[in-house]
C-alpha cells in the first residue's frame, strides 16, 4: 500500500471512530524509520570513515558484498560452496588455488538438500568436525526469515549462504523491481547492521543457458534487471559437456578490474571422484583466459574414428617410449590428431596390444613345439 493510500485509510478509520488518535499515533510510529539526530543521512565523501574493500578469498569473495552463484542443477554450486567454506574456515586455498585472505565462520542455510546428504558431503570436506561451520539443526522445524531476530543474532562475523535464494526471496513476480528492492535491503541490513561478513545466493539460470556456447549474463541472472543490478559479484557455473569439468565465469565483479574464467574438476582422469576425497581442484587457471566455446568445441563428442585413422593412432602410441606415462601419451596423441581421446582409451589400446602380443608369442611357441615334436617323432621312427 502506498503512503497516500495508507494515510487516507487511517483518516477514514479515524472519522468513522474505528480508531483513536492515540492508536493512529502508535501505528505511524511503528511504521516510521527513526533517524538518529546525531547521524546525518548525507555526508560529503571527504568525511566518510570507511575502509577499502576487503577480500575474504581472492577473486571470489569480498567482505560486505552480495554474491550470486547461478547455474543449473548438477552444476556443483553447493559443492563448490562447501569447498569455499573449508577454505574460509581453515585458511586452506580454495580449489587448491585461490588464497584465503581472511578466515571467518560460515553459515550454510540450505533447504534444497536433506540433512543426511548435507552431512555426507560435509564429511568429505571435514566440515562435520569444524566448529566454525554451521547449518540448519535437523530437528528445527521452523523457518528463519531474513528480518527475524533469530537469524540476525546468528550472522555476525559469518559468511552466509542461502541455498537456494528463492526460498528466502519470497518474490511473487520476479520481473518486477519492488519485491527485489525489499529483499536486497534485508540482505544489506544483515551485513551493515548485524555484522554478516558476506552473503552468497545460490540461484538458477534459464534452461537455455545450459545449451549456449557462451555465458550470457542475462540468461544466468534471469529475473528482473533489478536483481542483476543489486548484486555485487556474480559467478556463472556451467558443466562442460562430455567432461568432468565445471566452467566458472565471473559475470559481474564490482571491485575487480578484470573478468575471470576458470574450470574445476569433479573427477580425475581415471574417473575417481575428487569431491569424495574432500577436494574440488582447479583445472584451467584464470590466467589462461578460457572461453566456454573453446572448451565445448574441444570436448565435442565426435563419434567413432575411421578404422584407418584409429589404426594410425594406435601405431603412433605403440611407437612412443614404453616408460612414457599414459597422460603424456594422451597429450601427444590428441595434439597430433586433433582428437579428444581419453587416457583410459589409450590404456585399453596398450592392454589389447599386450594381450595380442602374448597370444601371438604363445601361438608361435605352440607352433615351434609342434615342429620339434614332429621332427623327434620322425627321427625315432623304425627304418624299413
Amino acid at each position: 500500500m502506498s503512503d497516500n493510500r495508507y494515510v487516507k485509510s487511517l483518516d477514514i478509520a479515524l472519522r468513522q471512530g474505528k480508531v483513536s488518535c492515540e492508536e493512529i499515533l502508535q501505528l505511524i510510529q511503528s511504521h516510521a524509520t527513526p533517524i538518529a539526530s546525531d547521524v546525518p543521512p548525507v555526508l560529503p565523501l571527504s568525511q566518510w570513515d570507511v575502509e577499502e574493500p576487503i577480500l575474504i578469498v581472492e577473486d571470489l569473495l569480498v567482505e560486505g558484498c552480495v554474491h550470486a552463484w547461478a547455474g543449473l542443477f548438477e552444476s556443483y554450486k553447493s559443492m563448490f560452496a562447501m569447498e569455499l567454506a573449508h577454505g574460509v574456515t581453515t585458511g586452506a586455498k580454495v580449489a587448491n588455488h585461490f588464497k584465503v585472505k581472511q578466515q571467518c565462520d560460515f553459515l550454510n542455510l540450505c533447504l534444497d538438500m536433506s540433512p543426511s546428504l548435507q552431512l555426507k558431503y560435509a564429511k568429505y570436506f571435514g566440515l562435520h568436525e569444524n566448529a566454525r561451520y554451521a547449518g540448519f539443526n535437523p530437528k528445527f522445524e521452523g523457518f528463519l526469515a531474513l528480518e527475524s531476530p533469530e537469524l540476525r543474532s546468528l550472522v555476525g562475523g559469518k559468511v552466509l549462504t542461502l541455498d537456494t535464494m528463492l526460498d528466502w526471496a519470497n518474490v511473487k513476480d520476479a520481473f518486477q523491481s519492488n519485491e527485489w528492492i525489499v529483499f536486497f535491503q534485508k540482505l544489506r541490513n544483515l551485513m551493515k547492521r548485524d555484522g554478516c561478513k558476506a552473503i552468497i545466493l545460490i540461484c538458477h539460470p534459464t534452461k537455455s543457458a545450459a545449451r549456449d556456447s557462451v555465458i550470457d549474463p542475462s540468461a544466468f541472472l534471469k529475473d528482473s534487471v533489478t536483481f542483476g543490478g543489486k548484486i555485487d559479484i556474480g559467478l556463472a557455473f556451467r558443466k562442460v559437456d562430455n567432461t568432468s569439468l565445471v566452467f566458472i565465469e565471473r559475470i559481474k565483479g564490482r571491485g575487480f578490474e578484470k573478468p575471470i574464467t576458470f574450470t574445476v574438476a569433479t573427477h580425475d582422469e581415471q574417473g575417481n571422484s575428487h569431491i569424495s576425497k574432500g577436494s574440488f581442484p582447479i583445472c584451467n587457471y584464470p590466467k589462461e583466459k578460457l572461453q566456454l566455446s573453446d572448451l565445448l568445441k574441444k570436448n565435442k563428442r565426435r563419434g567413432p574414428k575411421p578404422i584407418s585413422e584409429k589404426d594410425d593412432m594406435i601405431e603412433f602410441v605403440k611407437a612412443l617410449p614404453v616408460e612414457m606415462s599414459s597422460k603424456e601419451k594422451v597429450k601427444l596423441l590428441n595434439e597430433k590428431f586433433d582428437a579428444n581421446i581419453s587416457a583410459s582409451t589409450v590404456r585399453g589400446w596398450d592392454y589389447k596390444e599386450k594381450k595380442a602380443k602374448e597370444i601371438a608369442e604363445a601361438a608361435q611357441m605352440r607352433q615351434e613345439e609342434a615342429i620339434r615334436d614332429a621332427a623327434e617323432e620322425a627321427s625315432n621312427a623304425p627304418a624299413f
